[in-house]
């Protein structure tokens, strides 16, 4: 994203086309928004290495929390051709969780589910609650992750190299990120996936964290 702001600033200050502007303008703030996003990940990082990663407790409504990243997500899914479908139980209880952050996370997760799936695939998300506390999943029918690479996708600015994810940009730091989130707030996250069969997503909260 840097490289797009000075390239897109320096044919502006060369003197660009007047009709040009607004198009070149655009993408300058589109790159450095997505550089502020960047920045903000690796601050996050940062402080939780450290201990120092803010996490603010509240009551958090599941069901709607869930809803709401599926609408955030639907027009995404619907430009990549894919069928984003919700599945939730009746009733849900709430959860002690952090709930910007714990949208951040199923956003993300949600984001690479779209991002590693053909079109014409499927992308679910989930939530179950039983004795052992309560799951959200995102699961999909994308290109999966064979054996080698699931060991270092945890790992910071790490990413799957194989024909099909090269298409793909990223950070790699999605992944790493969203556990460390998830951890913040007591819970935990772990991938299921083999090549060419999909990918399953689980956050896991211990039954302590549920609120009745």
């Amino acid at each position: 994203p840097l490289n797009a702001v000075i390239g897109f600033s320096e044919v502006l200050v060369a003197g660009a086309d007047a009709k040009l502007v607004p198009e070149y303008a655009g993408a300058i703030e589109e790159a450095g928004r997505h550089l502020l996003s960047l920045i903000d990940d690796i601050l996050d990082i940062t402080r939780a290495e450290e201990g120092r990663l803010p996490v603010q407790k509240e009551r958090v409504a599941v069901a709607p929390l869930l809803r709401a990243a599926g609408r955030m997500m639907a027009g995404q899914a619907e430009a990549a051709g894919l069928a984003l479908a919700l599945e939730e139980p009746p009733a849900l209880p709430a959860l002690s969780a952090d709930s910007r952050r714990l949208r951040q996370v199923l956003l993300n997760l949600l984001s690479n589910a779209i991002k590693f799936t053909p079109s014409g695939g499927r992308v679910a998300l989930s939530a179950t609650q039983d004795a052992a506390g309560l799951r959200i999943e995102v699961r999909d029918s994308g290109i999966g992750i064979g054996a080698a690479d699931m060991g270092r996708l945890f790992q910071p600015f790490a990413q799957v190299e194989n024909a099909a994810s090269r298409r793909f940009a990223g950070s790699g730091l999605g992944l790493y990120l969203c556990r460390v989130l998830v951890e913040a707030q007591g819970g935990t996250l772990e991938l299921h996936s083999a090549e060419g069969q999909g990918t399953l997503a689980r956050i896991a909260f211990p039954p302590h964290l549920l609120l009745l």
